[in-house]
């Protein structure tokens, strides 16, 4: 190739200046907000939900002598599953982990 039909080919087809790898990196970033607002809601909609539908003051249910010889444990919160249901029907229960944030 002549040097003067190099300039015109370089000329009509620039060289990339950013290529993919910061399209990626750029992509990534926006999903990783995405998922960080997503999961700020879901705490949000878990703390609302906890503090509608329990009552930590109420006392538990004692269990039956049966679950004592198994080992369970009562959760030291009572559950409102008529408000629950009347949200949503298929409710079939309420998991409490000791000791975690929004319990």
């Amino acid at each position: 190739m002549r040097r003067d039909e190099e300039e015109s080919v370089s000329a009509s087809h620039p060289p990339h200046s950013a290529g993919p790898v910061p399209a990626c990196f750029f992509c990534g970033g926006i999903r990783l907000l995405q998922l960080y607002r997503q999961y700020g809601n879901s705490r949000a909609t878990q703390q609302q939900a906890t503090e509608q539908y329990t009552d930590p003051a109420a006392p538990s249910p004692r269990p039956s002598p049966d679950a004592a010889e198994r080992g369970t444990v009562c959760a030291p919160i009572r559950v409102d599953f008529d408000s629950l249901c009347a949200v949503n029907e298929d409710v079939i229960g309420w998991i409490y982990c000791e000791d975690t944030a929004g319990a």
